[in-house]
Formats: structure tokens, sequence, C-alpha cells
């Protein structure tokens, strides 16, 4: 992924990557939860990971994973669209929820 020096491109290089992997575990975890009635997992908290009832709450408000970026210091999102996934940053994670929507009707 390097040079490092390069967000932008590395985040596309991973979004590249992973999206195929993504899209078809989130396929099959969506039919497991449709025909269980299962509901989706919320991590505990943990003391290494301080921004895990944060990230918790952001999933299930977006409905997309979300994660705190330690390097970027920045709120990030996967927002699937079927072949064209987009991967958005915020600072905060209200901003983030923000961006998530604003995404969703630019579509």
């Amino acid at each position: 992924m390097a040079p490092h020096t390069k967000p932008v491109h590395a985040a596309e290089q991973i979004t590249r990557i992973l999206t195929p992997y993504v899209a078809a575990v989130l396929a099959a975890q969506t039919h497991r939860r449709e025909t269980t009635g299962e509901q989706r997992p919320i991590p505990r908290p943990h003391p290494d990971q301080p921004h895990a009832t944060t990230i918790a709450s952001l999933q299930d408000r977006s409905g997309v994973i979300c994660w705190w970026g330690s390097c970027t210091e920045e709120w990030w999102a996967l927002i699937p669209g079927g072949t064209q996934w987009q991967i958005v940053s915020a600072p905060d994670p209200e901003a983030l929820i923000e961006t998530i929507l604003n995404a969703r009707t630019h579509r």
C-alpha cells in the first residue's frame, strides 16, 4: 500500500482489494440474519478498543461498516453500492453520519 504519503491512493487500493470480500461477507451475514431472525452483534467495549461503543452505535445507525482511523485520527465508513462502493471519512461521529447520508443520496 506504500507510499503512505498518498493516503487517497492507499484508500483506493484498499477499497479495490477488499470490496469483493466485504461484499460477500455482508451478503452472507444479511442472508443469515434474514432467515434466522438473528440480530446484528454489538461488540462490547474493551480497554484496548476505546472507540468500540461509538463504532457499534455508528454501524447500527448507518447500516454500514465504520471504524476509527488511529493514524488519520478520523472516522471512516465503507458504503456499499453494488460494484461502486465508496469510502468516506469525517472528523467526528456525527459528521460521519451526515457524510454517509449525503453519499447515499448522491448515488
